[in-house]
């Protein structure tokens, strides 16, 4: 929790997890400099380099806090998801994914599957984190992410209770677990906007399948040189922290405090774009949340600051606009 890394393999009691690396694999300056950070973040973005991103400065930011994200997120109390998404297959989702699990975990992430229901997720999320797992990766999404009160919690909650599969016995797993996620043309969707940090791909070709790359191998060499690509994570946020944690004046994104102070932060510093740019982008752009402002524009317009009942609203609908939001508003609670 503060800042300090355990450089010791084994059990930690501050932290209360057992470590298993070599530590002599890992190169961290004990105060590393401004420039430090600056040939650490050249070491990331060459990774990702033949990514095609749709915006190269805002998306490219997001995946680079994505990576600084999962090599910290252990001592991150709560963290957002990423949605890594394009418009047509082959353009680079898994790819991208499976580059950030590398800076989790050296083991392989599998794909799940998007539960279809609250009540399956609910018994897929116990069932996996009871494992701990570095990530969890929702991976090639049919649909939108639709909310459900495990996945809320999941991303909001530093921990989430729940009943063990065929048994009648209580348990409470940890969240701190990098959740991801991949798909074609899907979207966050209401209390989900908040809580999921989107990475539009976009390789502007008909067919992203038939692409030439510099560098064909960059997901193994991820993996064989995967300490150097941890520790040039691990770098950059201390490196931000030993210059005093400076704060580039950005809005707040709650739930999130330390994830924002060493995840976004210490890329600000370094002059890159806002990796939330998109998280507060899709806020605005929630379908629920614009038909809620329409419903409360068309009602106060109305019926000013009122109290009424349903039944009076419902006799007197004095705008086309208005009646419209108030059944779309109304059209899955009758």
């Amino acid at each position: 929790d503060d800042g300090s890394l355990v450089q010791a393999a084994g059990y930690d009691r501050l932290t209360g997890r057992f470590g298993v690396f070599n530590a002599r694999q890992y190169a961290i300056p004990t105060k590393p400099t401004r420039d430090d950070a600056q040939r650490a973040l050249a070491v990331l973005l060459d990774l990702i380099d033949e990514v095609a991103f749709a915006d190269q400065a805002i998306d490219q930011a997001a995946a680079l806090s994505a990576m600084l994200a999962a090599a910290v997120r252990p001592s991150l109390p709560t963290c957002p998801g990423y949605l890594t998404k394009a418009h047509q297959i082959g353009s680079g989702k898994s790819f991208l994914n499976r580059i950030v699990s590398t800076l989790a975990t050296a083991q392989n992430v599998p794909g799940v599957a998007f539960p279809g229901d609250g009540d399956e997720m609910r018994k897929t999320l116990i069932a996996m984190l009871m494992k701990s797992p570095a990530v969890i990766n929702f991976d090639d999404l049919n649909g939108d992410i639709v909310p459900s009160e495990s996945l809320k919690t999941c991303l909001t909650e530093e921990f989430i209770g729940g009943r063990l599969l065929g048994l009648s016995k209580d348990i409470t797993c940890s969240t701190r677990s990098l959740f991801l996620f991949s798909g074609n043309n899907v979207e966050p969707l209401r209390d989900m906007a908040r809580r999921i940090v989107r990475i539009p791909l976009d390789p502007a070709t008909e067919k992203p399948t038939e692409r030439k790359f510099k560098r064909p191998h960059a997901e193994a060499d991820a993996r064989r040189q995967r300490a150097r690509y941890v520790s040039a994570a691990l770098t950059i946020v201390r490196a931000w922290l030993a210059a005093g944690a400076p704060l580039a004046s950005v809005k707040p994104v709650a739930s999130y405090g330390r994830w924002s102070d060493w995840c976004r932060q210490p890329l600000l510093w370094l002059g890159l774009a806002d990796p939330a740019t998109r998280l507060f982008e899709q806020l605005t752009q929630d379908p629920d949340h614009e038909l809620l402002g329409r419903m409360l524009r068309g009602w106060r317009a109305a019926h000013g600051h009122k109290a009424m009942l349903v039944r009076e609203v419902r006799a007197a609908f004095p705008d086309d606009d208005f009646r419209e939001a108030l059944r779309d508003v109304a059209e899955d609670k009758t």
